[in-house]
């Protein structure tokens, strides 16, 4: 089976990229440099010679803060981006596996959203993956959305390193209190990601199972770490997003995964995983 992986050298796409390649899947991935979404010919080039029957698309304008200030790029990257894929796709016929968020929603809901709730991004980034998950729909029969949250992994930025970071450094770092949702491992989700495609077509919400706050979420990584926890400071979110507004509660009820295939493991066990591997 062939698979072309977009953005696999990123923080999910590169596990992505090792698990399949372990599990002997023929998959190629691109930089951004070698494969533009914004151009459409090169992608259109690169489909037709390659003939993948699966295209993953991990890629994408992933920054909440910069996406508010500099909408234009996100949307080129996330929307653009998706409907040249699209389009491109439509002559191959493959199967297509976008990532997607929970940021999609407002968080007043206060109880895990499912696939049919309906979505009202906060922000720009949230309205960007939501107009390319409408793109994709609207355009294309042969695809999966999973949405996903907190993501955290070892090849990339992402949250418990910075928490680790700070700490072994002795540095007082402040973690909103008010904000629940559930950190996936890139490992499991991409253990995973090929399950999609034995399933009918439409949208998945695929997280590790249990929710936390990021406060909670930081003293817990400080625990794992063995590290003192003392200079984790809880603040609301009204101090530290003043222009960016987040959904206070984005848990993704994972009710329709679980009818189909085993549930994800526990974030925190998980974590445990993450932390004996990066200290």
């Amino acid at each position: 089976m062939k698979i072309l992986l977009l953005g696999g050298y990123g923080l999910l796409g590169s596990d992505i990229y090792n698990v399949l390649v372990s599990k002997r899947y023929e998959v190629v991935r691109y930089t951004k440099r070698e494969l533009n979404l914004m151009d459409r010919k090169k992608l259109e080039t690169v489909l037709k010679y390659y003939n993948p029957q699966i295209v993953i698309n991990a890629a994408g304008y992933t920054d909440v803060n910069r996406a508010q200030n500099d909408f234009q790029s996100a949307f080129d990257i996330n929307c653009i981006g998706t409907y040249n894929l699209v389009y491109s796709l439509k002559k191959i016929d493959a199967k297509l596996i976008y990532i997607s968020t929970d940021y999609i929603f407002n968080g007043e809901k206060n109880e895990p959203y499912t696939e049919e709730d309906e979505a009202l991004p906060l922000n720009n980034y949230g309205w960007t993956k939501l107009v390319s998950e409408d793109i994709i729909r609207a355009n294309y029969k042969n695809y999966y959305i999973i949405r996903t949250s907190w993501l955290f992994g070892l090849n990339g930025r992402c949250f418990p390193k910075i928490i680790l970071d700070k700490l072994k450094n002795n540095k007082k770092v402040e973690v909103v209190e008010d904000q629940i949702g559930s950190p996936t491992y890139t490992i499991d989700l991409a253990e995973n990601i090929l399950d999609v495609v034995n399933l009918p077509y439409g949208i998945y919400n695929i997280t590790n199972s249990g929710n936390t706050s990021w406060y909670d979420y930081a003293k817990l990584i400080a625990e794992y770490a063995g590290l003192d926890s003392s200079n984790i400071i809880s603040i609301k979110t009204n101090k530290y997003f003043e222009k960016v507004k987040r959904p206070s509660y984005s848990v993704l009820s994972n009710s329709k995964w679980k009818s189909y295939n085993r549930p994800l493991r526990h974030f925190s066990e998980a974590l445990r995983d993450f932390i004996d591997k990066v200290i």
